[in-house]
């Protein structure tokens, strides 16, 4: 038992301080959501499918409780249709800076008088010629079983 705390207690110091504040805050507000709604904690459990245990971890912030836990109480509190602007492009304001600053000064215009370079060698054409006599497939197919080519049905 005394590992588990430990651990537990490593994990918790391991994260950023204003990510354990952001938890607790979370916590704390899933818990006066569900008191406003005058939800007892046994039929928020109930209905989450989890023990008292970890919707006490939850309304305490523990960061050591699944995510999914956290948002199957956030949809019974009727809170869930926000989590989805936690990661909205639209109000990153840090990834949008830097995408605005890696964007290229100016841009030019694709030449449309391009030759190709002169120390490439020509590639040989994968299309069939055109003296070629069309054929109707045999040859193709006694060629294929000649080299060995062929499948078994």
């Amino acid at each position: 038992m005394e590992g588990r705390l430990a651990v537990r207690q490593q994990f918790e110091q391991s994260l950023p301080f204003p990510a354990q504040r952001a938890l607790k805050s979370l916590g704390e507000g899933m818990r006066d959501a569900r008191l406003m709604r005058r939800m007892s904690m046994a039929n928020v459990c109930e209905r989450a499918f989890i023990s008292r245990s970890t919707l006490h971890k939850i309304e305490r912030g523990d960061p050591s409780v699944a995510l999914g836990y956290y948002v199957s109480v956030l949809f019974i509190l009727q809170l869930h249709d926000r989590l989805a602007d936690v990661a909205d492009l639209r109000s990153d304001d840090l990834g949008l800076s830097l995408v605005m600053d890696n964007l290229p000064k100016r841009v030019r215009e694709p030449s449309a008088h391009r030759e190709p370079s002169a120390h490439k060698e020509p590639s040989a054409s994968r299309e069939p010629s055109a003296s070629r006599e069309p054929s109707d497939g045999t040859e193709d197919v006694s060629k294929k079983q000649q080299a060995g080519h062929t499948r078994k049905l």
